[in-house]
């Protein structure tokens, strides 16, 4: 019989961080007792800064928990401390070039636009999900802003044209938002949290080619904060998308270090009938507990996209060339 599978999606561990350890223990021992999930999504900020080193000791940490886990590049993991403004100072000190070392490290596990990461279950599940991932770190201009190059856009659309109708299921990694994060916007009101206001700058060309693609769910962290929402397109062909984010599994703030009060993760259920559901959940009390738990897509709403991923006028639409190719 066919069982549901489970998903943990994972976001800024930061090892390297004040306090790190301790809060990767808290969540590395739920994982491996109760949800005991069959894959694992991490969307960035794995380290705390550019580092050899540390991302070898973060992989070690997920290669422990004995589940197959797929990751995306996090503006830590590209820049020191995050910030643009400080790549040039580490080219100048002749530093590994932090994009070779983490695609490095993460080189059987690094999700790509142009190339589906497919997971096989075991027999108990006939569900065919593919995970795709974009860089919103490389091409990033100030800050800790994020910015998708419109060749990566191109190239995911490329991939879900050329394979996507074999797929129950099309996930997206990214590590920036791609919406604006409600729990945050109150901090966000103050001049001296101009630099906080990081959503992606080409957020609206990326929805946009998800919807066109008929891309099931985008997953992202950066903000250290749940979130969840659904981006729909007004133009004739095009899906909803459903985007949820995760907050830190570490705890991480960037200020403060890592502390188990903050850490949080989201559990992702995909059913046989294709519907998916969410359950975000928050360290309290000794255990992680459910805060909101969400329905991403019913079966109908399931069956509706794979059946436009695979209707040969839209691929056609698809096909023809738009002012993003360009």
């Amino acid at each position: 019989m066919a069982q549901p599978i489970k998903i943990a999606h994972l976001s800024d561990l930061h090892f390297g961080a004040k306090n790190y350890k301790a809060g990767w223990q808290v969540a590395e021992q739920y994982l491996c007792s109760t949800p005991q999930p069959d894959l694992l999504l991490v969307t960035g900020d794995i380290a705390d800064r550019p580092s050899a080193a540390l991302f070898k000791e973060a992989k070690r940490a997920l290669d422990g928990l004995g589940v197959p886990y797929i990751v995306c590049a996090g503006n830590h993991d590209r820049h020191f401390k995050g910030n643009v403004i400080s790549r040039t100072v580490l080219r100048l000190f002749g530093k590994q070039d932090a994009a070779a070392a983490f695609a490095d490290v993460f080189q059987n596990h690094l999700a790509t636009p142009s190339e589906f990461k497919d997971v096989e279950f075991d027999q108990h599940s006939h569900l065919r999900i593919g995970v795709l991932g974009l860089e919103s770190s490389r091409s990033a201009d100030y800050y800790a802003r994020g910015y998708v190059e419109f060749r990566d856009i191109s190239a995911m659309k490329q991939a879900v044209r050329a394979e996507g109708e074999d797929k129950d299921f099309i996930i997206l990694l990214v590590h920036h938002n791609l919406q604006s994060v409600r729990t945050q916007e109150e901090q966000c009101n103050r001049l001296m949290d101009i630099a906080k206001v990081t959503c992606m700058v080409n957020a609206g060309s990326l929805l946009e080619a998800l919807a066109e693609a008929h891309v099931d769910l985008v997953l992202h962290g950066h903000e250290h904060a749940w979130s969840w929402g659904r981006y729909g397109s007004l133009e004739d062909g095009k899906s909803e998308v459903m985007v949820s984010g995760a907050g830190s599994a570490t705890g991480n703030s960037c200020l403060e270090g890592c502390s188990t009060i903050r850490s949080s993760l989201n559990l992702i259920e995909l059913k046989p009938n294709g519907s998916a559901a969410l359950k975000v959940l928050k360290f309290e009390g000794g255990d992680y507990r459910p805060i909101a738990q969400l329905v991403l897509l019913n079966s109908r709403s399931a069956r509706k996209l794979r059946l436009l991923r695979s209707v040969k006028e839209l691929k056609h639409e698809l096909n023809k060339p738009h002012l993003e190719d360009h």
